[in-house]
């Protein structure tokens, strides 16, 4: 099942700068109240592309190589209301506060109609501009590192030594990895209610040695070489590709890079497995996710 997710600027948008300032667009109702986005705003259409290409020597077109999306610009603009120069003021600088994103994010957060409450995370890319006289018009234009917008939904699944499949499901073989873990632990069915791909975060727990999570949806293997003992786990982000002991030191040395491929997890369902060498009882995988949109 697909959820609506995309642009609808008439819906109300909550912009929240790094040191807790909150700007309200669209929603008088709310005490952050600063004024109404115009349908000129852009950015939540599409993400930028970069391309890989190169000219045919001495022919027509050219030659593709990967795609890939680049930041996602996106330009804030509309008009600050207010009923004094007072209120106008204070909503001016309440609107330069939650966008004085510089050396970290803001969060933008919106929820469109018959979608799902979402956000992305954004810097100001270039100045604020307000102009015209009393009635002031707004223009921000921020961008996200990240072109995704996400759901603000974090869900957490986790599958046991040998248990069954989260989603309910039986298997009675071992998994074929292409990285050719011995022993298969656990198995977890993931559906992404988006439209993009979504980096989640993966903890592999011990006792175990050499654990390897395989995406059998897009066939592809995070392989490790490293002994976990009980109590110890790995945490391996898919988006910033970091692989932390207790979520603190950093063991990204473990990586097998000959046998890795660094996937994420696909619109629709995703079939998740892990593997180890061998394990004892205790070990397992769990996996904290959000839908995605791009």
């Amino acid at each position: 099942m697909s959820y609506p997710s995309g642009p609808q600027w008439g819906v109300p948008y909550t912009l929240t700068g790094p040191d807790g300032a909150i700007a309200v667009f669209n929603d008088d109702t709310s005490p952050y109240y600063v004024g109404v986005l115009s349908p000129e705003s852009s950015g939540l259409d599409s993400a930028d592309v970069r391309e890989s290409a190169s000219d045919q020597v001495e022919a027509d077109g050219g030659i593709h190589g990967n795609f890939y999306y680049g930041r996602r610009p996106l330009i804030l603009q509309g008009t600050i209301l207010a009923n004094s120069s007072t209120q106008r003021n204070e909503r001016i600088a309440r609107l330069k506060r939650a966008s004085n994103a510089m050396r970290d994010d803001s969060v933008l957060t919106f929820t469109p109609d018959g979608g799902l409450e979402s956000f992305l995370k954004l810097r100001r890319q270039q100045p604020l501009r307000i102009t015209k006289g009393w009635m002031k018009e707004f223009q921000l234009p921020m961008v996200a590192a990240d072109p995704r917008i996400y759901g603000t939904t974090l869900t957490t699944v986790s599958a046991e030594a040998g248990g069954a499949p989260s989603a309910g499901r039986s298997y009675d073989k071992a998994f074929d990895f292409s990285y050719g873990a011995a022993l298969s632990v656990g198995q977890i069915f993931i559906t992404n209610n988006g439209d993009a791909e979504s980096p989640p975060v993966v903890k592999v727990y011990g006792p175990g040695v050499n654990p390897a999570i395989y995406n059998a949806t897009t066939d592809e293997t995070i392989a490790l070489t490293y002994s976990l003992a009980a109590g110890e786990y790995l945490e391996i982000d898919l988006l910033s590709r970091t692989v932390l002991l207790n979520g603190v030191t950093n063991r990204y040395s473990a990586v097998d890079f000959a046998s890795t491929h660094w996937w994420m997890l696909q619109p629709d369902q995703n079939d998740i497995r892990l593997g180890y060498f061998s394990f004892e009882a205790g070990a397992k995988f769990e996996i904290s996710y959000r839908d995605a949109w791009i």
